[in-house]
């Protein structure tokens, strides 16, 4: 089963499985525009891949768009580095958590033969154990 998968009761009271696009958790903008909050949307943007402590995640970026007129917004690098994420390529179609390298660097002191594969290898194992296959 996918990990973007949910379960819901229907109106009968059956469960249905279905797909939800999980969202990078980031702050949003209080507004984007000058109509009002119940004029905007917001839904799943641009997919990445998103790497923190417990491996590999498929999220989307926010895409938030005024019904009204029609303005939209989408996370930016520097949106990004605010949050506590770094950006892995220029496009961010891979974002790393900020603590993902400070956590590197503690393994490296406290054993410094663990090499930069090694830790690869562990967050690719922790992907895994919760149904999370993809490469990192």
């Amino acid at each position: 089963m996918s990990p973007k998968c949910i379960v819901t009761k229907d109106s009968t009271g059956e469960h249905v499985v279905s797909e939800q696009d999980c969202l990078l958790p980031i702050a949003l903008p209080n507004k984007i525009c000058c109509c009002g909050a119940e004029d905007v949307l917001v839904n799943a943007g641009r997919a990445i891949i998103f790497i923190n402590i417990n491996g590999r995640y498929d999220l989307s970026l926010p895409l938030i768009t005024c019904k009204s007129c029609l303005k939209s917004w989408t996370p930016e690098v520097k949106d990004l580095i605010l949050n506590g994420y770094w950006p892995g390529t220029i496009e961010f179609q891979t974002v790393y958590t900020v603590d993902l390298f400070s956590t590197f660097e503690d393994f490296k002191v406290t054993a410094p033969g663990l090499s930069r594969q090694a830790f690869v290898r562990m967050l690719q194992s922790r992907s895994m154990r919760s149904g999370r296959v993809s490469q990192i």
